[in-house]
């Protein structure tokens, strides 16, 4: 083909009208609680009823009578039970609220004990356990069942159906035979599960092959024994005597042996020469059954998976016994663990449901063994005792040994601060004491010179002049023509070289050795007017300056404020701050602190966390010192402090629509971690002191309440101009109405 078969001219574009669809497709969602599964399972059903559902592995009956009357089993049993329940058990989640609802249903049921027999009948058996009530209801009462009447009813895919219970077993006149259950009334423990059985095999069931060999051998061993215990005879009637056989009778040896049936230890014998009387001799029937026994318990032991140090049959050394107590305890954390999602899965989570909360509260198993607790604290008590431990290191080992010791733990971080309070006294008592003055050691250093004390100046006339003189060094210091220009003079010295603060509302303004605040070349030193707090230095504002309250940032604070820090001292307790006696309503305070999210201060998103805001676990840990505080009647220094040491606060950073806010790529920065306790402290302490109150009036009854506002130099025009207007007790402003509000509600009685 040549160039001049090729068109390099473009064919007519053809355009048609066309209307645009969307095509959506929803993308199905995936819900593991009902799985899709396709392989089918082996059933077993009942054939008569046959909507009782599976037949059981083996018959429970026998179990329980081997339980009941073979002190062996019922020995391994215990051992089990000792493990796996003996240390106790306590639940934790990082919702307060579900912690509380959980040990409160545990407490109600008498969880414990219910526990004990649950789980004994899953080990001897299966273990069914009822739990009352319905499915949108939050669990009313649990009640162990019977297994050997309790029977499992799945469809072909091995998904649980329900429930069944064979009445017609314990009660034959029943008109209604079977009584159903449905899947979220009954929690059911299976140990050893093999494939998709819907039962367990417990830990008898396995040795029965063993028992039946072991009590077998043991009822031959006790025939024998009784037998050898009789003595039996052997008599010998007759002889030959002299060449001649003389022959007893047929009725001659009936009647002796007759005789021997009344034998008695009483009875003496005296034979002729042809009577012969002989014991039996079995020989020593125990040795041999001793290797038999011996063997048959070996494999009770092995089938078990019991120590046998455990049982008291075994004289081994202390570092095989050690391998097998290991052994053996990891295995009991196996059935604890299967134990524990069936109680968090089937009854934790259907209680939390009906509450209302999505959260998780976790089961765990009670305290270490002894065994542990002791080597753990010969690990600890080295490090605490040697001399390059630090303290911080040394604190966090007391703690440890604090807790594996089972002591009060808030007692001793009370002891331990009082402690720290202590020691920096004594530090700082220390650093002020005089030292000895050793030779050409700790003389005091060459001193700087001194800048001439104003207090030793005075004003004296020579003449028509006035003269400024040191009384002390007599130098003149100035000449003035009148004495106003001295004294005016003289005190520009007095307020020379002190901090200068200059803010952004242009109130130019200096600070004198007093403390005292004056405006450049206006006197005296003394004027009214809004008091800021400044690194200790009390500013004394002038021209009536107010704080303005920010509607749009993330702190209600006045912008020039920001590192403002005023003195916790002043407030010996959460009393004096609120202003009323809070512990009338204790119990609200306790119950709001519990029940409330704290949403003003806690991180909805990973963003909000990483610009200060609390997570999950600050939050947690913080209404743990908020709720002690009110408790104790704390001072907001001593809870200050403890926030800044276990809640760990930090810097907190400006955010807009979501994200944080950056000036030159620095993020904006609102206040810093060291000062936000103080804030955080009394702004929740207002606002959760109130919340109760509320709560208290509600319940005497009040419909109204007055806003109280706290007047002071700090007061801000907004709570001012709320002072004393009544509102209705759910229509009101929230209190804080800013960062350290001090502002109260107060009942309103209505007088007919």
């Amino acid at each position: 083909m040549g160039l001049k078969d090729i068109n390099f001219r473009a064919k007519p574009m053809m355009i048609q009208e066309y209307t645009p669809m969307f095509i959506t497709e929803q993308v199905p969602t995936i819900d593991a609680t009902k799985p899709n599964f396709k392989g089918e399972v082996a059933k077993k059903d009942i054939k008569f009823p046959e909507e009782l559902g599976e037949e059981h592995p083996f018959d429970f009956a026998v179990t329980e009578g081997l339980f009941k009357k073979f002190g062996y089993a019922n020995g391994v049993v215990n051992k089990y039970m000792d493990f796996i329940v003996g240390p106790g058990f306590w639940v934790d989640s990082e919702n307060e609220r579900a912690t509380q609802i959980i040990e409160d249903f545990m407490k109600d049921v008498n969880f414990d004990n219910v526990l004990r027999d649950w789980v004994k009948e899953g080990l001897v058996k299966n273990g069914f356990l009822e739990l009352g009530g319905k499915e949108d209801e939050t669990v009313k009462g649990v009640k162990v069942l019977d297994s050997k009447w309790m029977y499992v009813e799945r469809d072909k895919k091995g998904v649980v159906e329900g429930y069944n219970q064979f009445r017609g077993a314990f009660n034959q006149f029943a008109k209604d035979k079977i009584i159903p259950f449905e899947p979220f009334q009954v929690a059911h423990i299976a140990f050893n599960k093999i494939g998709d059985m819907p039962y367990g095999m417990g830990i008898i069931y396995p040795a029965m092959n063993t028992i039946n060999n072991l009590l077998q051998n043991e009822k031959d061993l006790h025939m024998l024994m009784n037998r050898k215990a009789n003595s039996p005879y052997h008599v010998k009637l007759g002889g030959v005597v002299g060449g001649k056989y003389f022959k007893p009778n047929p009725a001659t040896v009936v009647k002796f042996g007759r005789d021997l049936e009344w034998l008695h230890n009483k009875h003496e014998w005296v034979t002729d020469g042809l009577t012969d009387i002989k014991v039996v001799d079995f020989g020593n029937i125990g040795e041999k059954f001793n290797e038999v026994l011996k063997y048959d318990e070996e494999m009770l032991l092995f089938t078990f998976q019991v120590p046998s140090v455990l049982m008291g049959t075994a004289n081994i050394n202390e570092g095989i016994a050690k391998v097998q107590m290991d052994a053996f305890e990891r295995r009991i954390k196996s059935f604890q663990a299967e134990i524990e999602k069936v109680i968090e899965e089937k009854i934790f989570k259907r209680i939390l449901n009906a509450n209302g909360l999505d959260v998780h509260v976790e089961f765990h198993w009670g305290r270490p063994s002894n065994t542990e607790r002791y080597e753990r604290l010969m690990k600890i008590t080295p490090l605490m005792v040697s001399q390059t431990t630090s303290h911080s290191l040394s604190r966090l080992l007391e703690r440890e040994t604090v807790k594996l010791l089972e002591l009060d733990e808030d007692e001793f971080e009370e002891m331990a601060e009082e402690e720290d309070k202590q020691r920096e006294e004594e530090r700082k008592r220390e650093e002020e004491r005089p030292q000895p003055i050793v030779p050409g050691q700790n003389a005091n250093p060459p001193q700087r010179a001194r800048k001439e004390s104003m207090i030793e100046e005075i004003i004296t006339k020579d003449g028509k002049e006035w003269h400024i003189f040191n009384e002390a060094s007599g130098k003149k210091l100035g000449c003035f023509s009148t004495k106003e220009e001295a004294q005016h003079f003289l005190t520009k010295e007095k307020i020379r070289g002190v901090t200068t603060v200059v803010d952004e509302h242009a109130h130019n303004f200096e600070l004198d050795r007093m403390g005292n605040g004056i405006t450049n070349d206006t006197f005296p030193l003394e004027h009214t007017g809004h008091v800021h707090e400044i690194r200790e230095n009390i500013i004394k504002k002038m021209n009536g300056h107010k704080h303005k309250i920010l509607s749009s940032g993330e702190e209600d604070i006045c912008p020039h404020c920001i590192d403002v820090i005023e003195s916790t001292d002043k407030f010996n307790n959460i009393e004096e701050w609120l202003g009323f006696n809070y512990k009338d309503y204790l119990k609200n305070i306790e119950k709001v602190i519990s029940a409330d999210e704290f949403a003003l201060i806690k991180a909805s998103t990973a963003l909000e966390a990483t610009a200060g805001r609390l997570t999950e676990s600050q939050v947690v840990e913080f209404k743990k010192i908020l709720s002690k505080g009110f408790k104790k009647g704390s001072s907001i220094k001593d809870m200050v402090g403890e926030v800044n040491r276990k809640v760990g606060l930090k810097d907190l950073l400006k955010m807009e629509n979501g994200e944080i806010v950056r000036k030159a790529g620095v993020p904006v920065l609102v206040r810093r971690a060291e000062n936000r306790g103080v804030a955080i402290v009394r702004s929740e302490v207002t606002r959760t002191a109130n919340a109760g109150a509320l709560a208290h009036f509600k319940e005497g009854g009040i419909s109204k309440v007055r806003w109280v506002a706290s007047f002071g130099a700090r007061t801000c025009p907004q709570c001012e101009a709320l002072d004393g207007i009544i509102f209705g007790i759910d229509s009101h402003p929230d209190i804080p109405l800013h960062t350290m509000c001090r502002c109260t509600f107060i009942p309103v009685t209505e007088l007919i």
